[in-house]
């Protein structure tokens, strides 16, 4: 059930990013996806973007490996600026700082593992 969960969600977060550069885990991470020049990316780049963040970074839903390659994608997002599935010329993540942050992205991983645990755990 977590799979097609993950499958039947793509669409909806390429509809939100697509016109907001944001969903409710990227509001609580502190991060947008945007044009270089500030604008939502579209919704047509967002469901590009979230097959390819589906694949790459959330390893196709696979349990385990997927909190490998989330992982891998947040130190991408941290050193190089961007995540493995975004085009730096097409799109760029906007990321919040301080103290709050910190805080929300402490509810956010606390979240994501008690809805990985579960979706996968029984």
């Amino acid at each position: 059930t977590g799979f097609l969960l993950l499958v039947a969600l793509i669409p909806l977060n390429a509809l939100a990013v697509g016109l907001t550069g944001g969903t409710i885990g990227k509001w609580l991470f502190g991060i947008r996806i945007l044009r270089p020049d500030g604008r939502p990316i579209g919704i047509s780049a967002a469901m590009e973007r979230e097959l390819q963040a589906w694949a790459v970074g959330e390893a196709c839903g696979v349990p385990i490996i997927c909190l490998f390659t989330l992982w891998g994608g947040y130190r991408s997002l941290r050193d190089k600026g961007h995540a493995a599935w975004d085009l730096p010329a097409q799109r760029v993540a906007v990321h919040r700082s301080g103290a709050l942050q910190v805080v929300l992205s402490i509810v956010g991983v606390v979240g994501f593992l008690a809805c990985f645990a579960m979706a996968y755990g029984g």
